[in-house]
């Protein structure tokens, strides 16, 4: 379980990171990796979420 949460912080730091760098033209406000929940299956351990983006959008 330590490595899949271990995972998911180093996937939620990339992204951000990838996400940042494709912001060309500072349209993101926010971004949320969200709440991260984990389950074990069958011997193995993963962790989910659903992230959460705000931008910033021109309205003609």
């Amino acid at each position: 379980m330590k490595d899949a949460r271990v995972n998911w912080k180093k996937a939620c730091a990339e992204w951000k990171t990838e996400t940042k760098e494709l912001n060309k033209e500072n349209q993101v406000l926010t971004l949320n990796c969200g709440k991260m929940v984990c389950a074990t299956v069958s011997m193995e351990s993963t962790c989910r979420s659903q992230s959460k983006v705000k931008i910033k959008t021109r309205i003609k």
